[in-house]
């Protein structure tokens, strides 16, 4: 039972308590500790300037049509053979190329650029026996009696091209390409003249024509960059168009000559690696 004596006591029981309670609170000047750092991650940037090279296959489409004999370019019924006056001088081969770009980001997904390459089988020989549509005609494989060759030499190959592409992926771009391609080729035809056992010229000739073709190509591709986004890997397919051009071989012979349309295409498969210049990856910043 309460009694007057015993209230200060309480109330001093109940102020002491209170202080207590009051002291473990936390208090609203006190500061809140500081949120974690999180490191930004780096975004690898397409853009910057790149050298590199590549290794391959190279199936080059190489059609030799003889559309006349004897000069001027008319027809000579009596020995023009149109069965064989068209043949292949077709070939698949290793491809090494070299090639040297700009590539620009335009946005997160979106890059676009610039390359010029130069390689090729370098000096890719195909030939067949005798001269198409003469009167020994001609066959890959040759055949007895027949004296004359025709040839065919790829050189080397070379474009510049723009290139677009999309980001799939930080690392991964898939992309077009497209643009003027250029070729140095060469044919010839090898006439000993021992007319009519074998060869189709009246006296012995040789005569060989060197071309720089002009034409277009275009292909996609795929870029992925290493865990050193310095360093690229591709791997391409491009097709390219140099046309057809005409050609009199032993033009200054009326008996002799032989004028031909020769086309070109070729289809090439590679991979490469690229080294680029500039940039390193740049942190990610969050925006709000």
């Amino acid at each position: 039972m309460f009694n007057r004596s015993t209230l200060p006591g309480l109330a001093s029981a109940i102020v002491l308590s209170a202080s207590a309670v009051a002291a473990d609170l936390p208090s609203r000047l006190d500061p809140l500790p500081p949120p974690p750092i999180l490191e930004p991650t780096p975004v690898a940037s397409w853009s910057g300037f790149y050298i590199g090279g590549s290794i391959g296959s190279q199936v080059s489409t190489h059609n030799w049509t003889t559309t006349s004999l004897q000069s001027p370019a008319t027809t000579a019924p009596a020995l023009f053979n149109t069965a064989s006056a068209r043949v292949s001088l077709d070939s698949t081969r290793f491809r090494s190329a070299a090639h040297v770009g700009y590539n620009f980001q335009m946005t997160d997904q979106f890059v676009a650029g610039i390359e010029a390459d130069l390689g090729g089988p370098f000096f890719d020989t195909h030939r067949v026996q005798g001269v198409p549509g003469t009167h020994g005609g001609a066959t890959l494989l040759g055949f007895a009696g027949n004296a004359d060759v025709t040839r065919g030499l790829y050189r080397w190959d070379a474009s510049i091209r723009s290139r677009f592409g999309f980001v799939a992926t930080p690392n991964t771009l898939f992309y077009a390409t497209g643009g003027v391609a250029f070729a140095s080729t060469r044919y010839g035809i090898n006439c000993p003249g021992v007319f009519p056992a074998g060869s189709w010229c009246s006296a012995n000739r040789s005569e060989y024509i060197s071309a720089m073709r002009t034409g277009w190509t275009a292909g996609i591709g795929v870029d992925a960059m290493l865990s050193d986004p310095s360093w690229i890997v591709r791997a391409e397919y491009r097709y390219s168009d140099f046309g057809a051009i005409n050609r009199t071989f032993f033009s200054s012979s009326a008996a002799d000559a032989v004028t031909s349309r020769l086309a070109l295409r070729t289809h090439s498969f590679t991979l490469g690696l690229s080294y680029k210049f500039g940039e390193k990856p740049a942190p990610l910043i969050a925006r709000y």
